[in-house]
């Protein structure tokens, strides 16, 4: 029995080992588990932030298309407007010429000056308007170039979510499992240790039965013990009253030749010599009757 109970003590120690290592074992899942939730949600908000600066981006090249496409307008309309001044001065009639030929000598260099500013200022406006288109154009090109890699960025940061999302994912499939798994053999320990308990139970319930019957045994035995040797006693004393009263030593020297003896009469059953008392010495005697 004791050996019984040392060994459901073991298992019992022993199940409690192994519970207490699936606890950890879960409780590193789960820490596991929110670094990785935590940390796609950090990516998650790289992302937004990323997306925002990606669509200010897409305005600015919207508004420096809007812009290019006006300069080059502005500057079309320049060249254009040049080129059909230049015709107008170059393309004048003979006829024309003479007749201004006998004008004032002050109205033709008003006339020359006014047309050569003219010219000088639309050629000003029209490198003005170059230098803008240039600029213009770096700017969107850089631009550009922001945005290609804004776009660059933005893709390695899906596929690094996207991978960061399945080993989440996959974590919490493990986690969940090793959490069933964990509930699964806790409520298998759980049965068995109601199972050991139990079976403690009725060991312990046996033990002391077994000990109260033993109890009960040991004093039986000393009751018949006790009565085994008051009845010893008294066979001896209802054997010794009659050779103390008679005096007769002889007859237990007869009582030998013919085949009796004290251990014979001593084992006598109580009934017959519970009554010697009363009965006359003689019936000690084999030869006579009682």
């Amino acid at each position: 029995m004791q050996r019984d109970l040392r060994e459901s003590e073991a298992q019992r120690e022993d199940q409690e080992a192994r519970i207490s290592t699936l606890e950890q074992r879960y409780l590193a899942a789960q820490h596991d588990a929110t670094a990785a939730h935590e940390k796609a949600n950090r990516i998650g908000a790289d992302l937004i932030g990323r997306d925002s600066e990606l669509k200010q981006s897409e305005e600015r090249v919207n508004h420096l298309r809007v812009e290019l496409d006006m300069l080059r307008n502005k500057n079309e309309d320049l060249q254009v407007l040049l080129e059909k001044y230049q015709s107008q001065e170059g393309g004048q009639p003979s006829s024309v010429a003479s007749d201004n030929a006998n004008a004032t000598s002050d109205q033709a260099g008003n006339s020359a000056e006014d047309k050569e500013s003219n010219i000088r200022a639309m050629r000003a406006e029209l490198s003005q308007a170059d230098d803008r288109l240039r600029e213009v154009q770096a700017a969107m090109a850089e631009t550009q170039a922001e945005l290609q890699r804004a776009r660059q960025r933005e893709r390695l940061n899906e596929d690094h979510s996207a991978r960061l999302t399945a080993t989440v994912d996959k974590l919490l499939l493990e986690s969940n499992e090793r959490l069933q798994t964990h509930l699964r053999e806790k409520m298998a320990v759980m049965e068995e240790k109601n199972q050991l308990t139990a079976e403690l139970d009725r060991v312990r319930r046996q033990m002391e039965s077994i000990q109260s019957e033993r109890d009960r045994l040991v004093n039986e035995l000393d009751r018949v013990r006790r009565q085994a040797s008051l009845a010893e006693s008294l066979d001896l004393t209802n054997l010794n009253i009659p050779t103390l009263t008679n005096g007769h030593t002889s007859h237990y020297h007869s009582s030998s030749s013919s085949g009796f003896s004290i251990r014979h009469l001593a084992t006598a059953p109580a009934t017959k010599t519970g009554t010697a008392g009363s009965q006359s010495p003689a019936c000690i005697s084999p030869t006579s009757a009682c």
